[in-house]
């Protein structure tokens, strides 16, 4: 009887987060930095960063690399991934630079280098 409660629960934790995660990637994050006192009208230019990535073992690791570049002012979006060690991040440059962003995954104890341009 109780593994059944307690399978429940797990599961129901497992769908609100999954929940919450699709919230936030689908506009609601910027939509309450705005509230902040960021409007779009003093925004600066809206940058594009690719970062790799060196350290990571798991998909856990991208995730909390993700969830951090996110909660950095300036961050509008970041998308990090674990099998192509490589996170791709869009930024206001009046804000936040890139240098910031790589000392952010240093800080988790990753390697973080700017990606070369092709």
């Amino acid at each position: 009887m109780y593994g059944g409660v307690q399978r429940s629960i797990v599961s129901t934790v497992i769908l609100f987060n999954a929940l919450r995660k699709q919230i936030f990637r689908r506009g609601a994050l910027t939509s309450l930095r705005g509230l902040g006192g960021e409007s779009s009208a003093g925004r600066g230019d809206v940058m594009k960063a690719e970062l790799n990535i060196e350290g990571m073992g798991s998909e856990s690791c991208a995730r909390d690399i993700q969830w951090a570049l996110e909660e950095t002012a300036g961050v509008w979006r970041a998308d990090v991934s674990f099998g192509d060690k490589q996170a791709v991040v869009e930024f206001d440059e009046a804000v936040v630079q890139p240098k910031t962003l790589i000392k952010k995954i240093q800080d988790l104890g990753y390697q973080a280098t700017t990606a070369a341009r092709a």
